[in-house]
């Protein structure tokens, strides 16, 4: 199954596209702005390299770094 993800700032035009949705017998989600940072995490995860390792003195400097911003 495709689907296909539309974003908007302008709230009468999702609802207009989501009631087009519907009339068509079509299935929509509504996605916060979380659930698509979650969905693009996700793919980032399923593309990283898994096959070489990084130790933990490296990770936890750049860790620390990216949490105070």
């Amino acid at each position: 199954m495709d689907a296909l993800i539309i974003k908007s700032e302008n709230c009468s035009d999702l609802k207009l596209i989501s009631d087009l949705v519907k009339k068509m017998g079509l299935e929509s989600k509504s996605l916060s702005e979380e659930d698509i940072e979650d969905f693009g995490l996700t793919i980032f995860m399923k593309q990283a390299d898994r096959t070489s390792t990084v130790s933990r003195e490296t990770v936890m400097p750049k860790l620390d770094t990216a949490y105070k911003q």
